[in-house]
């Protein structure tokens, strides 16, 4: 049986993450501030390898945490962005 608080706490994680990455894309010049495409990437590299963690714990992706996901952003949904962000295709 997978491990819901463990996998509850890396999805935390990868949202808290992805919030990175999302700060360092908005705060480019359209808000007066500079763009860290650097800061960005890393951002979303650490999401995706905790998404991964997560999913290491349940390879069904069926455990609570995960569907208590919004559907609009299931875990395939922002993996498959997260890919494309990151170049690694699918």
């Amino acid at each position: 049986m997978p491990d819901d608080a463990a996998i509850e706490q890396l999805l935390a994680r990868a949202r808290a993450e992805h919030l990175t990455y999302r700060h360092a894309l908005a705060d480019g010049p359209r808000r007066g501030g500079v763009a860290d495409p650097a800061a960005a990437r890393a951002a979303i590299q650490r999401a995706y390898d905790l998404r991964l963690e997560a999913e290491a714990l349940d390879p069904t992706v069926t455990a609570a945490p995960f569907r208590s996901e919004p559907e609009k952003f299931t875990h395939s949904a922002v993996m498959a962005f997260y890919r494309q962000q990151l170049g690694l295709g699918d």
